[in-house]
């Protein structure tokens, strides 16, 4: 008979912590391909030093016994091979869509930490130097040109959380969409110098 061992599992117990060939760290539904373990200290100890930080706490770990009574395909309900779904395919599909605006939301707070840089350079100029006509318009339009810019990034930013920050339920009744719409429809209001913005489009 078949030894107990033990598996890394989530709360909502459908998915499972496995190596690749390379021993990178990855996630699976399938059971059969689960990272096994011969103890449950091992099983632990693996959490602590290979599952990042920031995830650990949805993850436990869980004895396995082969000798169990295992469901039979012949249970399964027939069900249309193409309604069937891939989980591998599909977390990996939700994994690599997750991680790529993850990835571009970090490069995009640091387009804006350069862009925040430059405009402190041209606000210093401004206060430090006594410009003609051209070129203080020059000036203007250095700072025109990247508050442009800045804006932009900022509403990537916006899209790039509104994603990341919305559960399932959030995501399939269109608040991303209506988050996305939000930042489109946004306007700005002066706080003090209204006079500025009077008559203006």
């Amino acid at each position: 008979m078949a030894n107990t061992y033990y598996i890394i599992i989530n709360a909502n117990r459908d998915c499972y912590v496995c190596l690749s060939g390379s021993g990178k760290l990855g996630v699976t539904t399938n059971l059969e391909k689960a990272q096994k373990f011969t103890s449950s200290k091992k099983a632990w100890n693996f959490i602590e030093t290979s599952v990042p930080q920031d995830r650990r706490d949805t993850w436990h770990v869980e004895m396995q016994d082969p000798n169990q009574h295992q469901i039979s395909p012949d249970c399964i309900p027939e069900i249309d091979p193409e309604d069937r779904v891939d989980w591998d395919e599909a977390l990996k599909n939700i994994g690599d869509t997750y991680l790529k605006v993850s990835n571009y939301k970090d490069a995009l707070y640091k387009q804006l930490s350069r862009l925040d840089c430059e405009q402190c350079d041209i606000l210093h100029a401004c206060e430090f130097y006594t410009c003609n006509v051209v070129d203080g318009y020059k000036l203007y339009k250095m700072l025109h040109d990247l508050r442009i810019k800045r804006r932009w990034v900022k509403d990537e930013i916006k899209r790039a959380e509104a994603i990341l920050m919305k559960n399932y339920s959030e995501v399939m009744s269109g608040e991303i969409q209506s988050s996305f719409t939000a930042v489109d429809n946004q306007q700005y209001t002066p706080r003090v110098l209204k006079e500025l913005f009077e008559g203006k489009k």
